[in-house]
């Protein structure tokens, strides 16, 4: 018997994304595979551009809520579907549709990583002016309303996956109902398809920035927040310490642009661009630089130091409380790059052994989890139960 399986999302299918969830491996094992893009209020901004798009006739983008709704007719009554939805009250109110058609909600928990309680009470208690004061207003109205969303319309998951002891954990606390399955992260399985490559020389004894593209990030605008960052000020700040950190350390800095940057918009950077992919650029790389980016998890399994920046921008925003948290999990102070001057005295290649093997094992792959081809043993499970 075929299986059915729709992938419910909130984002464009990038070629990112259609790798990430595994969907040639699903096609391959028999999997019928349909992805439902829907974008909702952000579909004029998205949903035209083909480009960010993969070309499969199974990939449907709803400009509305009806045209989602119409496709329930044709659903078999019995599939699975992973939500990847905005978790918005509409979005929530189709899953519910989906399951009474016969669906069942599955939870990929795979890229979590350290979270950052009440950041709102702390964003206003760190700057206590009228800006957070807002911000932790508004907040404090969504927070209500996510509550009651989640606990009352959104539908409890059948399946959970997750990655590390942490999300694990968590997860069976809150779905006691769920079967969940605590496989590993999704950068885990990049990282071993990585590790034993050859060496590649042009990027040994490098500096790699991981770019988080806080200037023009279409997910922060798709979350409701503001952009951190302004893209002159930013990129002249990164660039003045790129320049130093390279001359004082003697290495080349490369830069690994976003997934969710626009392909066609130039960085405003003399420093090179590489796009062949940040694991790659890791593995043979001697320093990380990063804010507060899960692809960090690169870093950690090859081993590499990383250091952590903010600057005057990024500290006036609720990004930096969590590029600290990230920073302190791994015993290490972030670095201003507007304020920055010691150069000659800190220690760039420093990091703790310990802190790096728990965060492996708080989010990217519990000792307890024996997978390596998460998506064949995904296919595994289901032929199994």
């Amino acid at each position: 018997m075929t299986k059915k399986i729709i992938y419910f999302l909130f984002q464009p299918l990038t070629k990112f994304n259609y790798e990430r969830f595994g969907i040639e491996t699903l096609t391959a094992k028999g999997w019928d595979v349909e992805c439902w893009v829907y974008l909702e209020k952000f579909h004029s901004n998205f949903g035209n551009k083909k480009k960010e798009y993969i070309n499969e006739k199974n990939v449907y983008n709803f400009k509305t809520f009806f045209d989602c709704f119409k496709e329930l007719r044709r659903l078999p009554s019995n599939f699975y579907f992973v939500d990847s939805s905005s978790g918005s009250f509409l979005a929530n109110i189709m899953q519910r549709f989906m399951i009474i058609k016969g669906g069942k909600r599955i939870s990929l928990q795979r890229s979590l990583f350290p979270y950052v309680e009440n950041t709102s009470i702390k964003f206003f208690l760190i700057n206590k002016n009228l800006k957070s004061f807002i911000f932790f207003i508004n907040k404090f109205f969504k927070i209500i309303y996510s509550l009651f969303n989640n606990k009352f319309i959104r539908p409890k998951a059948n399946y959970v996956f997750t990655a590390g002891d942490i999300p694990y954990a968590i997860a069976k606390s809150k779905n006691n109902k769920a079967k969940v399955i605590n496989a590993h992260s999704y950068d885990y399985e990049t990282y071993l398809n990585l590790k034993n490559l050859p060496v590649n020389k042009n990027y040994l004894n490098s500096i790699v920035y991981i770019d988080q593209a806080y200037e023009a990030n279409y997910e922060i605008k798709m979350n409701k927040l503001n952009l951190p960052t302004n893209e002159k000020f930013h990129w002249d700040s990164l660039n003045l310490f790129f320049d130093n950190l390279s001359k004082k350390l003697k290495k080349k800095i490369f830069i690994a642009p976003h997934h969710r940057r626009d392909k066609s918009a130039k960085i405003n950077t003399h420093h090179e661009i590489i796009s062949s992919g940040v694991g790659s650029l890791i593995k043979d790389c001697s320093l990380v630089v990063a804010h507060d980016s899960v692809a960090i998890s690169f870093a950690i399994l090859f081993k590499k130091p990383i250091i952590f920046l903010t600057s005057d921008e990024i500290n006036k925003t609720v990004f930096d409380i969590s590029i600290k948290k990230f920073a302190s999990e791994l015993g290490v102070e972030p670095i201003n790059i507007n304020q920055f001057q010691n150069f000659d005295a800190y220690d760039f290649l420093y990091f703790n052994q310990n802190a790096y093997q728990k965060w492996t094992d708080d989010y990217i792959k519990s000792p307890n989890s024996k997978t390596k081809s998460f998506w064949l043993d995904f296919d595994n499970y289901f032929e199994k139960n």
